[in-house]
């Protein structure tokens, strides 16, 4: 209880999963979006690195995004960002 199963779909058409808790700072979902980008190489065998604020999160049903600047103060959970379900999928699109 209070955590939420988060699966996020790269660039790259990589997958990645972790569990959050509610209680989290959505800046902790970027940031392992940021390592996650950085671990895997692009198609073209680059560091795949996918930059700071050139991405935004998005569910795609019910449409939900979120950008990274709504994180810049720590203020705002995981939870209260909408992110409560038991598991959610997460796509990042690219600025």
């Amino acid at each position: 209880p209070g955590t939420v199963h988060v699966l996020v779909k790269l660039p790259s058409g990589e997958r990645a999963t972790r569990r959050f808790a509610h209680a989290q700072p959505l800046c902790a979902l970027f940031e392992f979006v940021d390592a996650c980008a950085l671990d895997r190489p692009d198609a073209d065998g680059g560091s795949g690195g996918i930059g700071a604020p050139s991405y935004r999160l998005a569910a795609q049903f019910p449409r939900r995004v979120w950008e990274r600047a709504a994180c810049a103060d720590d203020a705002l959970s995981i939870g209260d960002a909408g992110l409560a379900a038991k598991q959610e999928a997460l796509l990042v699109e690219l600025l």
